[in-house]
């Protein structure tokens, strides 16, 4: 129950941050994560992929598949259930021409490759900075 109250508190301050009505900038792809993981990112110079039980409760990823993976989103206003359980959530973007990314047989979008932190950036009052 604390886990969905503070999801729902995190999507409407991602609405409020972005604009409700803000179209989606179609070139970037979209990450949640939360403050220990941007650090690690600024620390390890990119994103790390992870096995699905990272951070999880899940064994497999949603096609079936356990390879290192980061799960994207094309709105950033869908990404709620990529933040992990514990911490600060983050959102992250990416330019989609910046890296190769895949898209899995139920649509959603992933890297099995690190990012480079040069690629990125993060939404933090209301604006985004570079990683």
């Amino acid at each position: 129950a604390a886990r969905d109250q503070r999801r729902a508190e995190w999507r409407t301050k991602v609405d409020r941050l972005l604009g409700r009505n803000e179209s989606v900038e179609t070139e970037y792809v979209y990450h949640g994560t939360n403050e220990d993981g941007l650090y690690g990112i600024q620390d390890d110079g990119h994103l790390k992929v992870h096995r699905p039980w990272h951070g999880t409760d899940q064994r497999a990823w949603p096609d079936g598949k356990t390879e290192k993976r980061s799960y994207w989103h094309h709105d950033p206003k869908a990404i709620d259930s990529f933040y992990p359980v514990e911490g600060k959530p983050v959102l992250i973007r990416a330019p989609r021409h910046a890296h190769d990314f895949k898209t899995e047989s139920t649509g959603d979008t992933y890297s099995t490759k690190p990012i480079k932190r040069e690629h990125l950036e993060y939404f933090k009052n209301g604006e985004w900075n570079k990683v």
